[in-house]
């Protein structure tokens, strides 16, 4: 019976001699020849839009345990995709490790007539003096929804601002693009002002719209002279809900007090001008007409 469980046991360690190795069973060693993968990462933006550029990322993997020399890959962008005039399609290597990834990366324009839909891009490679083994890939291409697009014009500050004082400032936040902004709240921020209402809920925002937004500004003590941003910054949602934010910078120019308060003396008022002038014609026209007019007369017959 003792010889019969040796054998036994003999048999079972020759049946699975890779156990000793720490290999599970079933799984096979990858192959010793090089060859490789390429997989598609990701292209920005993603769908790719008309008339437009995006950037592919490319994951190329050696598969072999054996190192790679001399490789070259090659895209073969076809329409609607061409490469930018700053990329090179070719790309070569002169050793690649087995079991090694690496990232090939491309900018690639597509054409403003592209077809929505899925749209095939290629890539080739050959290893020494091999023949070249090809690749496919699929882009998606759409055509963007209409966006808006909103941005902040510095107006004013209306009285001058100085150091403890306070001032209005004025921004013009207008709609460059051909979509609609949704729920717009635009807000501001200063490190050298205090603001008494620093977000303020504008609304809907179509095309080609504008909007003047007022902030109340209370300058810090002790602010220098000098310009200082303002951070504007705009947030809202397209027609689809999608949110987003946008900034921009407004430059604010602080006076000393004494420069200041020079542009705070009393105006006279417009329609004091007007009165003027209305005085005035009166008095040429009942006063400074009629002595003229007798002094003439009076000057013709003396010649005579």
């Amino acid at each position: 019976m003792k010889n019969k469980f040796f054998i036994i046991l003999g048999i079972l360690m020759l049946l699975v001699p890779n156990l000793s190795l720490g290999q599970t069973l079933g799984e096979e060693p990858p192959d010793e020849l090089a060859s490789f993968s390429i997989n598609q990462l990701k292209y920005d933006p993603y769908p790719a839009e008309p008339g437009e550029y995006m950037t592919l990322w490319l994951e190329v993997y050696n598969m072999g345990t054996d190192k790679a020399e001399n490789v070259i890959f090659e895209l073969k962008p076809e329409y609607p995709f061409s490469l930018d005039a700053s990329e090179n399609a070719i790309r070569e290597f002169s050793e690649i490790p087995g079991l090694y990834t690496l990232v090939l990366q491309y900018k690639i324009r597509v054409d403003k007539d592209a077809v929505e839909g899925l749209n095939k891009i290629k890539i080739r490679y050959k290893i020494g003096d091999n023949a070249w083994i090809e690749k496919e890939n699929e882009i998606s291409v759409e055509k963007p929804p209409e966006k808006a697009e909103l941005k902040a014009f510095f107006v004013g500050t209306e009285p001058k601002a100085y150091p403890g004082g306070e001032t209005k400032l004025s921004v013009d936040l207008a709609n460059l693009a051909s979509g609609s902004a949704y729920y717009i709240y635009v807000g501001a921020e200063s490190d050298v002002a205090e603001i008494e209402v620093n977000e303020i809920f504008i609304g809907t925002m179509d095309a080609d719209d504008f909007d003047t937004i007022d902030f109340d500004l209370k300058i810090k003590d002790g602010t220098e002279p000098g310009k200082y941003p303002v951070a504007i910054k705009s947030y809202y949602k397209d027609e689809d809900g999608k949110k987003y934010e946008k900034e921009d910078t407004v430059y604010v120019t602080v006076y000393t007090q004494e420069e200041a308060l020079k542009g705070l003396e009393e105006k006279t008022p417009w329609y004091v001008y007007v009165a003027y002038l209305i005085v005035a014609l009166v008095a040429i026209k009942y006063l400074i007409w009629p002595v003229a007019n007798k002094a003439y007369s009076f000057l013709r017959r003396k010649k005579k």
